[in-house]
């Protein structure tokens, strides 16, 4: 496959984490290649068990490989710490993009003010569902939608970063969210920008016959026993019975400029 990064936008990089699963990560690239604009695209290599590094090399992708590993949290760090570009992107690599997602998301951006945003999941693979061009519209997020976090640069480097403790704990998707949230920061998610994530996929790399690797159940226990803040999904909880307007005066997230579910921008072409 050849690589796509000789022209892009200067203001959007997306970063992708990787731990094994090379196949995966070339469906990945399959809806790279695809993309109505390019940005520029790294990877970080997390102690791949295959050969995804030299298989990423040999056909020109960038790939980071840091000298210890810093397993999914330490990654976030990283890129959030070391962005360059005005928007940056972290995104599991057993996700299919639709081709308009990079042109999405930039212009998601400069036509609104929010600090992170997240593309609405399809079920399915689709493309014809996928790639539908539909006008420009943002909601609140009402919950966690990790697996690919979009944000200002400057908005993300204000998050407190995972402690160096706790790197091995999964769920740092949540941590990010749930400070932004903390913060008053502005979430939303993009319902005319979609992607289709492969559920799981990426945590198969430490799975041998269906079995979840100890490690992987033993930091899940970990980090619910030490945030269990960080568990809840659902931010809104039970505000959700209030209406939009009262909710706007208790949850400092939900403050969206010209109302909570209207139309904004105008249609991708």
């Amino acid at each position: 496959m050849e690589p796509r990064n000789e022209s892009h936008t200067s203001s959007l990089s997306l970063i992708v984490p990787v731990h094994g699963q090379v196949d995966t990560t070339k469906k990945f690239l399959a809806s790279f290649a695809r993309q109505t604009v390019k940005c520029q695209l790294t990877f970080v290599d997390d102690r791949s068990p295959d050969n995804t590094v030299q298989w990423l090399k040999e056909n020109g992708w960038q790939v980071e490989v840091p000298k210890r590993r810093l397993w999914y949290n330490g990654i976030l760090n990283m890129a959030i710490q070391s962005a360059t570009t005005e928007l940056i992107g972290i995104l599991n690599n057993d996700l299919i993009l639709g081709k308009h997602f990079i042109e999405a998301t930039i212009q998601s951006f400069e036509q609104t003010d929010y600090d992170i945003l997240v593309p609405f999941t399809l079920p399915t693979p689709d493309h014809s569902q996928l790639d539908r061009q539909l006008d420009l519209k943002v909601v609140p997020l009402y919950r966690r939608e990790g697996w690919c976090i979009l944000g200002r640069s400057t908005s993300l480097k204000k998050l407190p970063p995972i402690p160096s403790d706790d790197l091995r704990l999964w769920y740092g998707d949540t941590w990010l969210f749930h400070h932004a949230w903390r913060a008053g920061m502005k979430i939303g998610l993009m319902l005319h920008n979609r992607i289709y994530h492969e559920v799981s996929k990426t945590i198969q790399a430490t799975q041998k016959e269906k079995n979840i690797n100890p490690v992987i159940m033993t930091d899940m226990k970990v980090f619910k026993e030490k945030y269990s803040w960080l568990s809840k999904h659902k931010p809104l909880g039970l505000y959700k019975i209030f209406p939009p307007f009262i909710r706007s005066l208790l949850l400092p997230h939900y403050r969206i400029k010209g109302g909570s579910h209207k139309k904004v921008g105008t249609p991708i072409t």
